[in-house]
């Protein structure tokens, strides 16, 4: 059993789901585990949290990239006056930069969309966006204004994509030249080109997607 003080142990248990989430992911973690984990008795984690639903969010809260990338746009917003795929290629370098660093906290937020809809990641959108001021926002939304979406396409399932596309390329560079291993077989992949090179292919695919076809597209 643990003798860390009460604030100790909530730092320890924060920092050991965070390592269990984005390792396990969300249905494999669970507050037993944690517990052993952090040698304490599973109540402590009912203490500090309630729920594991509350522990996600908390570490989502305490982890996410979002603040990052919401202060890098609002630094260097896409270019409004560039042809819209040059925006949007814009934008997601600008968020490829910012958490190629960071692909564990990435995997929070594709647990949230996953296991939650989104629902804890649109809160913290919303208190950054007031945080930080509506700057990137707006831009944001001036951009999507100027995409002509396809049909199916709504603005929010195009950012969502649009995260998507660059945690494939993160994926490519972490792990793209390293040995796999397929039914007991060695394999080796070899690597590609360099990442920006391939964010850019994965831009021009994520947009022959997701835009109709037209001029300046």
């Amino acid at each position: 059993m643990t003798d860390l003080n009460t604030t100790d142990l909530k730092t320890v248990l924060l920092h050991s789901a965070y390592r269990l989430f984005t390792d396990l992911g969300y249905r494999g973690t669970s507050i037993r585990r944690l517990a052993d984990t952090c040698s304490c008795n599973v109540a402590s984690v009912y203490y500090h949290f309630g729920s594991k639903e509350n522990l996600f969010r908390a570490v989502l809260t305490a982890h996410s990239p979002v603040t990052a990338v919401a202060e890098a746009i609002e630094r260097d917003p896409p270019p409004l006056d560039d042809p819209p795929a040059r925006a949007v290629r814009h934008l997601m370098g600008t968020v490829y930069h910012t958490v190629k660093d960071r692909l564990p906290s990435y995997y929070l937020i594709l647990i949230d969309v996953r296991e939650f809809g989104g629902a804890n990641l649109r809160v913290q959108l919303a208190e950054h966006i007031q945080r930080l001021g509506a700057a990137p926002a707006q831009s944001m939304a001036r951009l999507l204004s100027r995409l002509p979406l396809r049909s199916w396409m709504s603005p929010g399932a195009f950012v969502m994509s649009m995260m998507a596309t660059v945690f494939v390329v993160l994926l490519r560079e972490r792990f793209v030249g390293l040995p796999q291993f397929v039914a007991g077989q060695g394999v080796t992949f070899e690597s590609e080109g360099d990442p920006e090179e391939a964010l850019d292919r994965a831009c021009e695919a994520f947009l022959y997607g997701a835009l109709e076809r037209g001029d300046g597209v």
